[in-house]
Protein backbone atom coordinates (compact mmCIF):
# COMPACT_ATOMS: atom_id res chain seq x y z
CA UNK A 1 0.00 0.00 0.00
CA UNK A 2 1.44 3.28 -0.70
CA UNK A 3 1.44 6.46 1.41
CA UNK A 4 -1.41 8.14 -0.23
CA UNK A 5 -3.62 5.44 -1.24
CA UNK A 6 -5.81 6.32 1.72
CA UNK A 7 -6.01 10.06 2.96
CA UNK A 8 -4.53 10.40 6.10
CA UNK A 9 -8.14 12.42 7.68
CA UNK A 10 -10.10 9.56 6.84
CA UNK A 11 -7.24 7.01 8.35
CA UNK A 12 -7.14 9.04 11.60
CA UNK A 13 -10.36 10.35 11.98
CA UNK A 14 -11.54 6.56 12.21
CA UNK A 15 -9.43 6.59 15.13
CA UNK A 16 -10.12 10.27 16.68
CA UNK A 17 -12.69 12.64 16.29
CA UNK A 18 -10.29 15.25 14.60
CA UNK A 19 -11.55 19.32 14.56
CA UNK A 20 -10.93 21.55 11.55
CA UNK A 21 -8.03 24.00 12.20
CA UNK A 22 -7.74 26.08 9.23
CA UNK A 23 -6.21 23.49 6.61
CA UNK A 24 -4.91 21.14 8.76
CA UNK A 25 -6.75 18.95 11.89
CA UNK A 26 -6.01 18.75 15.40
CA UNK A 27 -6.98 16.76 18.51
CA UNK A 28 -5.50 15.52 21.42
CA UNK A 29 -2.76 13.15 21.10
CA UNK A 30 -3.19 9.68 21.62
CA UNK A 31 0.15 8.86 22.54
CA UNK A 32 0.84 11.19 25.57
CA UNK A 33 -1.52 12.25 28.01
CA UNK A 34 -2.30 16.28 27.77
CA UNK A 35 -5.10 18.80 27.94
CA UNK A 36 -4.18 21.09 24.75
CA UNK A 37 -5.02 20.08 20.80
CA UNK A 38 -1.25 19.30 19.78
CA UNK A 39 -2.09 16.62 17.79
CA UNK A 40 -2.23 17.98 14.27
CA UNK A 41 -2.94 16.15 10.52
CA UNK A 42 -1.58 18.31 7.36
CA UNK A 43 -3.65 16.45 4.32
CA UNK A 44 -2.06 18.26 1.80
CA UNK A 45 1.07 16.71 3.22
CA UNK A 46 -0.20 13.86 4.22
CA UNK A 47 1.74 13.59 7.66
CA UNK A 48 0.93 14.38 11.32
CA UNK A 49 2.59 15.57 14.25
CA UNK A 50 2.37 16.22 17.58
CA UNK A 51 3.74 19.73 18.75
CA UNK A 52 4.43 18.57 22.16
CA UNK A 53 5.59 14.63 22.40
CA UNK A 54 7.50 15.09 18.68
CA UNK A 55 5.24 11.65 17.65
CA UNK A 56 5.37 12.22 13.68
CA UNK A 57 4.47 10.10 10.50
CA UNK A 58 1.87 9.37 7.60
CA UNK A 59 -1.15 7.13 7.84
CA UNK A 60 0.72 3.89 8.35
CA UNK A 61 3.25 4.82 11.67
CA UNK A 62 -0.18 6.71 13.02
CA UNK A 63 -2.12 2.75 12.69
CA UNK A 64 0.83 1.19 13.55
CA UNK A 65 1.93 3.07 16.74
CA UNK A 66 -2.02 3.39 17.65
CA UNK A 67 -2.99 -0.32 17.07
CA UNK A 68 0.72 -1.11 18.43
CA UNK A 69 1.63 -3.66 15.39
CA UNK A 70 4.23 -3.45 12.99
CA UNK A 71 4.23 -1.18 9.80
CA UNK A 72 3.35 -4.29 7.33
CA UNK A 73 0.21 -5.09 9.86
CA UNK A 74 -0.76 -1.15 9.97
CA UNK A 75 -1.00 -1.42 6.27
CA UNK A 76 -3.32 -4.53 6.02
CA UNK A 77 -5.61 -3.02 8.59
CA UNK A 78 -5.99 0.40 6.53
CA UNK A 79 -6.65 -1.94 3.07
CA UNK A 80 -8.90 -3.82 5.18
CA UNK A 81 -11.01 -0.86 6.37
CA UNK A 82 -10.81 0.71 2.79
CA UNK A 83 -12.52 -2.25 1.58
CA UNK A 84 -15.48 -2.59 3.77
CA UNK A 85 -15.80 1.36 3.06
CA UNK A 86 -16.34 -0.03 -0.29
CA UNK A 87 -18.87 -2.61 0.11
Amino acid sequence: MTRNSQDIVTVIGGYLPLDRSGKEFRFLCPFHLGRHSCFYVDPGRQRWLCHHCGARGDAIDFVARYEDVTREEASRLIGRRKEKERA
